[in-house]
């Protein structure tokens, strides 16, 4: 199917342009990144409602967000504390618990 097809290659070029922005630390250019790898994926995938909901609340709190996989969870990145705390709050009420990995 052309539209999967086109779909990878997507990915495949943000994938490069991700890693460069890691190594620059370009995390603005990275959440946008990230959220445009996750409406590929809906644009051509049916996602149900629950997963849907994960992503949609986290960018209601200004994060980008998208799946760690197959769904039933989510990877994203914040701008602070504030939003943070936004998150884990909002995030919360849909029964989603939200941590901070170590970055080492």
């Amino acid at each position: 199917d052309e539209t999967i097809i086109d779909a990878m290659r997507f990915w495949a070029d943000i994938t490069e342009e991700a890693r460069s922005c890691l190594e620059k630390k370009d995390f603005k250019r990275l959440s946008s990144l990230m959220d445009q790898n996750f409406d590929k994926r809906a644009s051509i995938y049916n996602m149900s409602e629950g997963n849907l909901r994960m992503v949609d609340v986290a960018r209601s709190c200004g994060a980008c967000a998208k799946f760690t996989g197959s769904g039933g969870a989510i990877i994203g990145i914040y701008e602070d504390e504030e939003m943070y705390n936004k998150l884990v709050e909002k995030l919360s009420k849909i029964s989603v618990a939200v941590f901070k990995p170590d970055i080492v």
